[in-house]
């Protein structure tokens, strides 16, 4: 009987864990001339009210100057969002790392020429 319980344990914990996915993608476009940074994530999920991106960090040149916690995603692909960072320069590094709240995370990252 304990075999048992531990067996249906061990599938109801698989079957979570295979709901529950990181984000697959990050893309960052930045405009010199504005300073707007534009953040694409790829997120498939069922559901984007109850499945979401929640987290987003924005750091530059590794010094966190964002952090956004979001009640939901856009769609059941994924979603989109604006940052204006001020004071950035040639050679600066944009690192955006995204959160699921059901588990795992991606990164995104470019250098500004």
């Amino acid at each position: 009987m304990k075999r048992m319980a531990g067996i249906i344990v061990g599938i109801l914990l698989c079957a979570g864990m295979a709901a529950a996915h990181s984000p697959t993608k990050v893309d960052l476009a930045f405009e010199k001339e504005t300073g707007f940074l534009s953040v694409t994530f790829d997120h498939r999920v069922r559901n984007p009210k109850d499945h979401f991106v929640y987290l987003v960090k924005v750091r530059l040149n590794k010094q966190e100057v964002i952090e956004q916690n979001l009640n939901l995603q856009d769609n059941e692909n994924g979603g989109s969002l604006i940052y204006k960072l001020n004071d950035t320069k040639p050679g600066d590094t944009i690192e955006v790392q995204i959160e699921c709240i059901k588990g795992g995370s991606k990164t995104g990252k470019i250098k500004i020429e």
